[in-house]
């Protein structure tokens, strides 16, 4: 006898069918089915001479033949699985009688009626409760876990229990370039066995960006039903991760459309959480850098000089204020009666990567800046920096010696903004001559030059910062040359 076998939370259960029999959520169906995707009278199964043919009754939604759509009718083959909104019934062509007539309940015409029999859990009325409290109890423990890893094994689990699956797992794409990394499993059978990824369904997946289900494979454990979900970032199409799950068919049957919904709710769930984990995760770190940067910028701002200080006839004052919490600009003055070393740099780039070089390059002035001439101190300077900087990497530097007891000032530009030197009489000077800038090129050669410093004149210099600060490059050097200019007098 032919029947559709229809799948249900314990066993299977055979329909017999007998000429014709309508399926559809009208009462006037014969297998009335509880579910609002399909229509009143949905479809239809007919007995005719060369087999039964299912016939769609022009449904809304669609009538399914292992998931091809139905165009109007279509012959029944032998292990067909019929799918009708979220129900699934499997043709079979032969079904022993007396195995047929267990399942028919009498009507009160006394002839057999199709039973009434939702194909898996989570579906029809009191089952459909059953589906929503499962999805209900997932987001209260998601929203409750402690940590990002907490989050995936606790879904992993939950989504073996929603599926009603043996093997379960996360999958995310991490890494440059990104590679399908397993963060969770569950695993039904042994605790702590790994669940290795479906890779073949990721693939399906990845290629089609939505969800696949294997319906029957051999396995070295027997016939499986596997299912694989992609996890997309919300408000975008992008895939970031893969939910799966794995049923050792037995007498379950295999994986549908039903656990393809659930799974398909669980996934948004699950990305909602893995993205407020991730946000969370990002929060703590940029407190944490920001920490760790207000401390380097104490620490940056503890190796400088004094920002005002006198000594003998010589009046200094300077300051540092970095356009981020930290930078690569800094000056520094060393020295006392006989001579002063002063050093106005500027690495390339900004914030911490500048800093740290910042750094560097302070070192590499101290240690040379008193030594020999200025421009032999230059020299070693720049073979010292091509060693240790990064090779798109480099410092400008004005590097200057000051005796005080004559005001000669000695000293080497080094690729830096000319400094200014605002005489007494209103004259303006700027300081170009010396070189390359420092770790650029290694065969830089560095000439020094030297000033006069009399009573009442004043020098100045800053990085590149100060001028484009102003109105840019060229107009905020002649700017601020200007307004040196004014205030000359007042500065001396």
């Amino acid at each position: 006898m032919p029947a559709l076998i229809v799948s249900s939370e314990s066993t299977p259960r055979a329909v017999a069918l007998r000429e014709r029999a309508t399926i559809g959520r009208g009462m006037e169906s014969d297998l009335v089915v509880p579910d609002p995707v399909l229509s009143r009278v949905h479809a239809e199964v007919q007995r005719r001479p060369d087999g039964y043919y299912i016939v769609d009754c022009g449904s809304r939604n669609g009538t399914f033949v292992n998931e091809t759509p139905v165009v109007k009718e279509r012959r029944l083959q032998d292990g067909d699985v019929v799918r009708a909104g979220v129900c699934r019934f499997t043709f079979v062509s032969s079904l022993p009688d007396s195995a047929a007539d267990a399942y028919l309940p009498p009507t009160a015409s006394g002839n057999p009626k199709l039973a009434l029999e939702p194909t898996r859990p989570g579906f029809g009325f009191g089952q459909a409760d059953a589906g929503l409290m499962q999805l209900s109890q997932a987001a209260s423990e998601l929203s409750g876990c402690e940590s990002l890893e907490e989050v995936l094994a606790k879904a992993a689990q939950i989504l073996a229990n929603v599926s009603g699956g043996d093997e379960a797992g996360i999958a995310l794409l991490e890494g440059q370039p990104s590679t399908v990394t397993p963060r969770a499993s569950f695993n039904r059978a042994e605790a702590h066995a790994p669940v290795l990824p479906p890779t073949d369904l990721i693939r399906q997946v990845i290629a089609s960006e939505t969800a696949k289900v294997s319906r029957l494979q051999n396995s070295d454990a027997g016939p499986i039903s596997s299912i694989c979900v992609p996890l997309k970032h919300m408000g975008s199409d992008r895939t970031f991760g893969f939910a799966y799950a794995t049923r050792f068919v037995g007498g379950r049957g295999p994986l549908g459309y039903a656990e393809e919904t659930l799974i398909g709710v669980l996934a948004h769930l699950l990305t909602a959480n893995i993205e407020a984990w991730r946000a969370r995760e990002m929060e703590t770190a940029n407190l944490q850098a920001r920490s760790d940067l207000k401390v380097a910028a104490a620490v940056q701002q503890q190796l400088l000089p004094p920002k005002a200080f006198t000594s003998g006839e010589y009046e200094f004052a300077a300051q540092c204020c970095p356009s981020l919490t930290v930078g690569g600009d800094y000056f520094d003055v060393e020295g006392g009666t006989r001579q002063i070393c002063m050093a106005l740099g500027d690495v390339s780039g900004k914030g911490a990567g500048a800093a740290m070089l910042m750094m560097a390059l302070r070192t590499c002035v101290r240690a040379h800046w008193g030594k020999g001439t200025l421009a032999e101190a230059a020299n070693e300077m720049n073979k010292e920096l091509l060693e240790n900087l990064p090779d798109d990497r480099y410092a400008t530097a004005f590097l200057s010696r000051l005796d005080p007891a004559s005001g000669r000032l000695t000293y080497v530009n080094a690729g830096h903004i000319p400094p200014w030197l605002l005489r007494a009489n209103g004259t303006v000077e700027r300081l170009t001559s010396g070189g390359t800038a420092l770790g650029l090129m290694d065969h830089s050669i560095f000439d020094s030059s030297v000033v006069r410093l009399n009573p009442g004149d004043t020098f100045v210099a800053c990085t590149d910062g100060v001028v484009e600060g102003l109105q840019g490059s060229t107009l905020g050097d002649d700017l601020l040359t200007s307004l040196l200019q004014q205030k000359a007098p007042k500065l001396s």
